[in-house]
């Protein structure tokens, strides 16, 4: 479970063990298998309970204010999720945002436009972004 990627606490969880016991464990297995921390490295990842955190407060804000969020909104924690989703966009169009993520904001639309409309940079083929 470790080498594929499944965090310690979702580990425990599954196995009905203590994080401390999974985490003692861990440091055994690696010290007689090295290819553990590799598998593990090259395990694919999905998005974080904090990116989806801060995806929710993004779709919420949406549906509340009927427009993106702007870098000087004085709404609550509109700057805040500007810069996020500023950071999201980075991402995908220098293709680094990964296929969980891109399938999770393509609900948001085309993301790859500023507020007026005018594009940011290339489409990624393949997503939700894409322009038609």
């Amino acid at each position: 479970m470790y080498a594929a990627g499944l965090p310690v606490p979702r580990i425990a969880e599954l196995t009905g063990s203590r994080v401390g016991t999974i985490h003692r464990h861990l440091e055994g297995r690696r010290a007689i298998d090295p290819d553990l921390a590799v598998a593990r490295a090259e395990a694919p990842r999905g998005p974080s309970k904090v990116w989806h955190r801060h995806l929710a407060e993004l779709r919420d804000f949406i549906a509340t204010h009927g427009h993106y969020p702007t870098i000087h909104g004085t709404k609550d924690r509109e700057a805040s999720l500007y810069v996020w989703l500023s950071d999201q966009r980075h991402s995908h169009l220098a293709q680094t945002l990964g296929w969980a993520k891109a399938r999770e904001m393509g609900v948001l639309g085309r993301l790859d436009h500023n507020r007026s409309g005018a594009r940011v940079g290339p489409a990624v083929a393949g997503t939700a972004w894409q322009s038609s």
